[in-house]
């Protein structure tokens, strides 16, 4: 979760509450925000706003083989990727000859928008550049990347705002009642005697199935990216 400073969380608290949405303590408003900011990011995929993810650790991709050549590509955390700040390669050294345990890497951008990227070790040919990665020990690469969908709060859309808002709404009113009401809003399935009532058109999202949670998943389903990485060989006899 990569949620702002509160003073970008107040200034859309501020300009949301003004249009009618309800509010509250600002202890309660900032819990209900950073909820919802996390909920966003989660159907989102990325970052709301732009930022640097900090090393993050990944196995060294080997052992398969695509069309004869080493398959050497990564698929990070976060789509919708600006760039590559840092990678490096590291390996715990055990019983290894090997000279050294970090070493840096080389990146190619292959598909940005998905996250993906091929890793070199600098200086060498494809993997092999790095003697550790030769070892029968794990290898980790360490990527350090920018990633996000705007660069400033200004610059989100009314309806991401919006979706904001609606989310940290139901939390407000969750922590309110202290999880009593938590349902209200829907009905799913209701009888009594001989009256009945179920609703429809409500959808299992990554984060629940309420009316916000659907309508937030609606706004950011084009930003939503298919994670399928593509491989197009089989596993190597000797990887």
């Amino acid at each position: 979760m990569t949620v702002p400073d509160a003073a970008t969380l107040h200034a859309l608290q501020l300009e949301m509450n003004a249009v009618g949405f309800v509010t509250g303590s600002q202890g309660a408003e900032d819990m209900a925000w950073e909820s919802a900011w996390d909920q966003a990011e989660t159907l989102a995929g990325t970052n709301l706003l732009t930022g640097t993810v900090a090393d993050e650790r990944h196995l060294w991709p080997r052992g398969w083989t695509d069309f004869n050549a080493p398959f050497r590509y990564l698929q990070l955390d976060k789509t919708h990727v600006i760039s590559v700040v840092t990678a490096s390669l590291i390996h715990d050294l055990g019983t290894c000859t090997c000279g050294t345990d970090d070493v840096s890497a080389c990146f190619i951008m292959y598909s940005p928008r998905r996250g993906e990227l091929e890793v070199r070790a600098c200086g060498g040919a494809i993997s092999y550049g790095c003697g550790c990665v030769n070892c029968a020990k794990e290898a980790y690469v360490d990527v350090s990347y920018i990633a996000g969908l705007w660069n400033t709060p200004a610059d989100l859309p009314s309806n991401v705002k919006l979706v904001l808002a609606t989310l940290a709404q139901d939390w407000k009113r969750l922590m309110a009642t202290a999880g009593a009401t938590a349902p209200d809003g829907f009905v799913s399935q209701f009888s009594s005697m001989d009256y009945s009532e179920r609703r429809g058109l409500l959808r299992p999202t990554a984060i629940g199935t309420s009316p916000a949670h659907n309508m937030a998943a609606q706004v950011f389903r084009k930003h939503k990216v298919n994670r399928m990485m593509g491989l197009r060989g089989r596993p190597s006899v000797t990887g």
